[in-house]
This record gives C-alpha cells, structure tokens and sequence, in this order.
C-alpha cells in the first residue's frame, strides 16, 4: 500500500518504443531487402534490355531522347514508387555525391578521363566525324543539339549508373555489380551521339565504380556530359 502511494505521485516512465521496418530501413539504406526476391532486379534488368533495344535502333535524336526519358526514368521510378514504396531513390544513387571511399584512385580516375578527348583528338584523323553537334552550325543550334545529347547521357546515368547499380549490390557483390552495370551502360554508350561511344567498356566499368565510390549517379552524368562537351568544343575551335 505504501508503496502504491509512494509511485501515485511519480510521472510514469516511458520506454522507447522500436521503430517500424520503414523508418529504419530510411536510416540504414544499405539493410534494405526487397519485398520479393529478385523481384526489382528482374524489373530493372527487363526495363534495362527494353531501353537499351529502344536506344540501338536508327531514330531521330529527339524520338532517342524523349524514348530515354520515358524508359529509363519516367517508367523506372513509377513502378518503384507504387509497387515498392519503401525503396527510397536515396537508396539508389539518386542524392549528392558522397567523399569517395578511395580519394587517391577517385582523383586517379578523374585525371585520366579529364585527357581522353584530347587523346582522342589527336588520334584520328578527321575529327569531326566523332562529335555530337555539328561544329558548322550556328551556336544556337549547337547549344540545343548539346542539351539534347546531355539529356540521353544523364537519362542513362541515371538508370544503370544509379538505380540499377545500387539494386544489384544487394544482390552482388559490389565488384560483380559495378562490372556488371559497367558493361551494360558500354551497350548503352553505342546509341549517346558524339565521342563518348568511343571510349568503350574500360570508361564505363570505371564510371560505374565512381558512382559506387560516391554513392551518386551524378559524377557520372557529369563526366560523360562534360568529355562530349569539351571533345566537340575542341573540334569547333580547330
């Protein structure tokens, strides 16, 4: 009795109570497990094939970038949404870019990329078949002809660099995944006008590997954005 008086008076104490699976796995990207096994690499492998058929057939860069568009983001992160909605784009790749895990080779990387238009450059003979626009057209076409395959390159990037590669290291390991993705986005390479198809699987392996290493897809649509940009800007200007 005297004890029952005694905690009468006291606030009661609260325990914490355990979060739900949704709100942990929001904490902790890297714990997340599908809904069904398999079930979203089979989605995204499938979208990737599509996009990927879609992208190698001989049409008109705006049916290839409004087709890119479609099928590699609108399409991709619909279904994610409804019929995984735990699955947040963090989780992805879709967010900033993270320091590297590996600063030294990161910068290594970045360096070697930063002189393939020029190595490209001087060892061809007639540059201006591997550019994306034009150099002969006025600016303002030049500048929308740049923004059209800019759009592709990041639509890409986007897919295979960041929700395709991310889903595969829950699956893989993170090397089979990055060669994996790397190789696909070197098929996906084929169908981007301008230089950029010409540096082949060894690029993307490495691009693919900077976006496991940032935890983005972003470094990598802007590298391959700015090597098409600067090989056609060094084509104009000679």
């Amino acid at each position: 009795m005297a004890t029952a008086k005694r905690n009468a008076g006291r606030r009661p104490v609260r325990t914490k109570s355990k979060a739900p699976l949704a709100q942990l796995q929001a904490i902790a990207p890297h714990r997340y497990r599908p809904y069904h096994v398999g079930g979203e690499v089979t989605f995204l492998l499938t979208t990737a094939v599509i996009g990927l058929i879609f992208l190698l057939l001989p049409l008109p860069v705006l049916i290839r970038l409004l087709g890119s568009v479609l099928l590699l983001l609108v399409l991709p992160v619909t279904v994610l949404r409804d019929a995984w909605p735990a699955l947040k784009l963090e989780h992805l790749g879709w967010q900033p870019p993270e320091r590297p895990r590996q600063p030294a080779f990161f910068g290594a990387a970045v360096i070697i990329m930063a002189c393939l238009p020029l190595i490209l450059f001087l060892s061809v003979k007639q540059p201006d078949q591997y550019v994306a626009v034009a150099p002969q057209l006025p600016w303002s076409s030049w500048f929308l002809g740049q923004g059209a395959v800019a759009i592709i390159i990041l639509a890409q990037a986007a897919f295979f660099t960041g929700l395709l590669l991310f889903r595969l290291t829950h699956l893989l390991k993170p090397w089979a995944a990055v060669l994996l993705v790397g190789l696909i986005l070197a098929a996906g390479q084929l169908a981007v006008p301008g230089s950029i198809r010409y540096f082949a699987a060894p690029l993307t392996v490495l691009l693919a590997w900077m976006a496991w290493q940032t935890r983005s897809f972003v470094p990598v649509a802007a590298t391959q954005i700015l090597l098409t940009v600067i090989f056609d800007l060094i084509v104009r200007f000679t």
